[in-house]
């Protein structure tokens, strides 16, 4: 009984078809199966794409019909099918919204729910198929897109070839699968031999739906068009650094037991999107770039001459709340805490186009800003002796390079940049150039007038792509199974060492302590404290990360004093050398204190010596004591710095304190007078430098708990404890802020800092915020640690 229910069922569908009538050209009848139709990708993205290919294809000889399928029985099914249809597809991306809305409605009955729970169910799907398939003189075609979890891949693929293989000569069978395609190369080498037993490697069309992005397939292209001047500049003589960069301003999106196992930053990102595009712009071009053997075979080619990557050259790190998230989803977070959200990778090439050419693949979530790109930068090699509009010294300004903007980010479109100054690019057919006039607007270091900007004709989302080239059978934008083992390759041997990889903590849309640099000896970070591990001997070899942020802020954590100091004094010196660019003079404000005598000394001291005739000095705050006594932080100033570098006498700015032998006399005006001074040296108020400190009270400056720091002046006098001090008005003001915390007895203060209901009128400290500037703690073990 039940058989002939769902034959019935199945013969009702078969009837309440159009019937295609007999004509000359030749027709054809697509099946679309989708298993997992209800699920977020299917929501998202493939409903829509499969709507627009019918759009675009289905005719009176062209026709269609898409089963969605799930394990929820048909009339549940089917209202969930309904509502995705009714939410999901619509007309944007039409001008003749008229005709999308009709299109709508017959693309609406071509569609089906039909349920896949037992074997049963796959038994009555293929017989349905067959029965569709009767018609003679239509060639026919199947398409199986699993848009379900890749563990279910081997079990699913048999099921459907038994049921769902159409064996007719006249027909075709195309099985569609979604990554990850295993989780490392032997896991890639099970699942691919699985699938092979069903299907053939010209059948199976595994996506990566970046191939599929609409700048993505313009690179060969632009390659082409513009390969006489182009491709002799691809090389190590004129290339100085390939970077392939793909941001993300949200978190991870799946459930984070899922990332843990299958993903992290490495696996989801970097292994596959990332290297996918590398290789379109590294390896040899194409003599047909419409041949799908020709471009197989050169990616082929290029990966089997990268080297696996090395894990000097990762560097990796994880937002700071994924472990609270991991711990509210999940009881086990020990894998949790090796799981990379951000990834920073050198790939090397051996070969004579690109030998010694660095290529960067960045990727990571709560970054900045969501954008995808491949920047191409090329050596400054010119020198400019007439015409040089641009010239700036001995180099032009701005880079030459060429960027393929995936993602379009700030831009009005995703597109093509070249810089003018590099050479006027050939407009291949798929290409148009679009005029920019935005002389304020600057993107990766150059303005945005001085590049040529092509942008795609076609411009569609990446999944409509991705469905189009399936039906069609463009091969060349999937990845076959020699690529997908390649890929594994190069990436399994770090992976297999990513456990023992503690990544680096940032805040989330803060990745400023995520910045890195190229060294000899492989990838570093700016902000970090030898690979931000260190080993607490305490427990044998037992590794603990350090923090990239505190508070908001980056943090800097040393193992001593004296190598806190001396990295204070390199940014103190690195932020007065980038000033100087742009200003005459530099001005540094310092707080009083026992803390700050170490690093007078470091800068006194320093080689090559630090540039004293262009800098101003300010004190950030003083004692109510004659400049005689040791007390004085101005005593403290002048024997430990200023007596010992070449500083011109008036640019030493003392706080007044002491006037005609009076001490902080109110008829002095002394918090005035130096306020007055202030505005005149520096009329916007930016103090340059200003490096503070912190009381185990949780003071800085002379800005004391329980007292109002609401104060409209720059300058002020606590007159309860005798002190002379910049406001928080004149601290927030400064460019860059830096908080210099050591010894174990602020341990305590740095803990209690972190409770979120503390304010600034209890803890001052909390009310340094710069409105413009950056704030960076500096930390050694001991104030961090406390007693260990």
């Amino acid at each position: 009984m039940e058989v002939w229910i769902i034959s019935c069922f199945i013969l009702g569908f078969v009837i309440s078809t159009p019937f295609i009538h007999c004509s000359e050209v030749e027709r054809t009848h697509t099946d679309f199966v989708l298993i997992g139709a209800t699920g977020d990708l299917a929501k998202k993205y493939l409903w829509q794409s499969m709507f627009q290919l019918y759009f675009n294809h289905a005719s009176e000889n062209v026709a269609f019909k898409f089963f969605g399928c799930g394990r929820s029985n048909f009339e549940e099914g089917t209202s969930l099918m309904d509502n995705i249809l009714q939410k999901h597809v619509n007309c944007d991306f039409k001008s003749r919204s008229d005709e999308c809305e009709k299109a709508k409605i017959s693309f609406s009955k071509a569609v089906r729910y039909f349920p896949l729970q037992t074997d049963l169910d796959f038994e009555n799907l293929g017989l349905l198929l067959d029965i569709e398939g009767s018609n003679e003189g239509v060639k026919r075609g199947r398409i199986m897109y699993m848009a379900i979890p890749p563990s279910a891949y081997g079990s699913m693929s048999e099921k459907v070839w038994k049921c769902c293989y159409s064996r007719s000569s006249t027909s075709w069978n195309r099985l569609v699968l979604e990554k990850p395609f295993g989780s490392d190369h032997n896991s890639a080498v099970k699942m691919a031999e699985q699938i092979a037993k069903y299907y053939k490697e010209e059948e199976i069309y595994r996506v990566d739906h970046y191939l599929g992005k609409s700048v993505v397939k313009q690179i060969l292209p632009f390659r082409h068009a513009n390969q006489d001047i182009l491709e002799p500049l691809l090389t190590s003589g004129h290339v100085a650094r390939v970077e392939v960069v793909m941001k993300e301003n949200i978190g991870v999106q799946v459930k984070l037991t899922i990332y843990d196992l299958l993903y992290g930053i490495i696996r989801d990102v970097m292994q596959n999107h990332l290297m996918e595009l590398l290789a379109l712009v590294a390896m040899e071009l194409p003599v047909e770039i419409t041949n799908t053997q020709q471009i197989d075979k050169s990616r082929l080619r290029l990966l089997s001459q990268i080297r696996p990557v090395n894990r000097k050259y990762l560097l990796t790190g994880q937002y700071d709340d994924y472990m609270m998230q991991a711990q509210t989803e999940k009881d086990n977070v020990t894998m949790s805490k090796f799981t990379p959200t951000f990834g920073a990778a050198r790939v090397e090439i051996r070969n004579r186009r690109w030998s010694d050419v660095p290529f960067l693949l960045v990727s990571g979530k709560y970054l900045d800003e969501r954008s995808s790109f491949i920047r191409i930068v090329f050596k400054e090699n010119d020198f400019c002796i007439a015409g040089c509009q641009h010239h700036n010294g001995s180099h032009w300004k701005g880079q030459k390079q060429i960027i393929f903007q995936i993602g379009h980010g700030n831009l009005p479109s995703a597109g093509i940049l070249v810089s003018k100054d590099l050479f006027n690019p050939v407009v291949p057919s798929s290409l148009k150039d679009l005029p920019i006039t935005a002389d304020d607007i600057a993107m990766y270091g150059q303005n945005l007038n001085d590049f040529t900007f092509l942008v795609p004709k076609d411009n569609q989302p990446a999944y409509v792509s991705v469905v189009e080239d399936m039906f069609i059978g463009r091969r060349e934008n999937f990845v076959a199974k020699e690529r997908l083992l390649s890929l594994w390759r190069l990436w399994s041997p770090v992976l297999n060492d990513q456990h023992s990889i503690t990544p680096r903590l940032y805040q989330r849309n803060e990745d400023r302590s995520l910045n890195f640099k190229l060294t000899s000896d492989g990838l570093q970070y700016i902000f970090s404290d030898e690979e931000n591990i260190i080993v607490d001997e305490t427990f044998g070899q037992h590794f603990t990360s350090l923090p990239a942020n505190y508070l908001g802020h980056p943090i800097v954590v040393k193992s001593t004093e004296d190598s806190l100091v001396h990295a204070v004094a390199e940014v103190i010196v690195n932020a007065v050398n980038e000033s100087l660019k742009v200003r005459d003079y530099v001005n540094i404000a310092f707080s009083g204190g026992k803390t700050p005598i170490k690093l007078f000394q470091v800068l006194a001291d320093r080689q090559p010596p630090v540039p004293w005739e262009f800098i101003h000095i300010w004190q950030v705050d003083e004692r109510c004591f004659s400049r005689q006594l040791d007390e004085s932080n101005f005593k403290s100033l002048l024997d430990n710095l200023i007596k010992h570098i070449p500083i011109p006498y008036l640019h030493i700015h003392p706080m007044p304190v002491e006037v005609a032998g009076r001490v902080c006399s109110p008829d002095d005006r002394g918090s005035r007078v130096y306020e007055e001074d202030i505005q005149h040296y520096i009329p916007d108020l930016k103090i340059d430098v200003i490096v503070l400190g912190l009381g185990s009270d949780g003071h800085t400056a002379s800005l004391f708990p329980n007292r109002s720091h609401e104060n409209s002046s720059l300058i002020s006098m606590e007159t309860k404890k005798s002190r002379m001090t910049m406001t928080l008005q004149l601290l927030n003001k400064g460019r860059q802020v830096l908080a210099l915390v050591t010894g174990n007895k602020k341990h305590d203060i740095l803990m209690a800092l972190q409770d979120d209901k503390k304010t600034a009128s209890e803890y001052p400290i909390l009310g340094i915020k710069p409105v413009l500037g950056n704030f960076t703690w500096f930390v050694d073990y001991d104030a961090w640690f406390g007693s260990r």
